[in-house]
């Protein structure tokens, strides 16, 4: 369980901020977050409305409930093509614009689709080097290392986690 969520949580917003036209990519990225309070406010429903019987329904319909998100993910997870920018970062140029068109058909003009793939071919030869460890603790970026730091901890130490995961409605 908590290895799909691990996953989850790592993966779809870079996946979604890599799938989806500039426009947009607030808000398709912001609908994560929508869908997991959504899920939650729905799993305590079935939580409350569980909660009255008296056999082991009660914990194992919530309990069971919970895997039919991960299943259906994991069953179609190999129809989704590959991110465009993941292709062409590792090499496989074609492969790229073909993801990218796929992702784009219908929508967006072939010009429109040749220009993003360009723009998509720059940004990566333009990328910085990936940095050092270090790097997080030195000048401006350890105010900014401490300040994550200090609000997960805080989050944590409230208790604010907590209750957002198991509050009732």
């Amino acid at each position: 369980m908590n290895v799909y969520v691990g996953m989850e949580l790592a993966v779809i917003p870079a996946f979604q901020s890599e799938i989806v036209p500039a426009a947009a990519r607030g808000l398709v990225v912001g609908s994560y977050q929508l869908s997991l309070i959504l899920g939650g406010f729905i799993i305590n429903i079935v939580c409350k409305r569980t909660s009255t019987i008296q056999d082991n329904r009660a914990w194992r319909i919530p309990l069971g409930l919970f895997y039919i998100v991960p299943s259906i993910i994991a069953s179609l997870i190999f129809f989704t093509p590959e991110s465009p920018r993941w292709l062409l970062k590792n090499g496989k140029v074609d492969a790229a614009r073909a993801s990218l068109t796929s992702y784009r058909e219908g929508k967006f003009s072939q010009a429109e689709i040749d220009s993003e793939f360009r723009e998509l071919q720059f940004a990566l030869e333009h990328e910085v080097e990936k940095g050092k460890f270090i790097e997080t603790l030195k000048g401006l970026n350890l105010k900014r290392t401490l300040l994550v730091v200090a609000i997960n901890f805080f989050q944590q130490a409230t208790g604010q986690a907590f209750a957002s995961q198991y509050g009732a409605i």
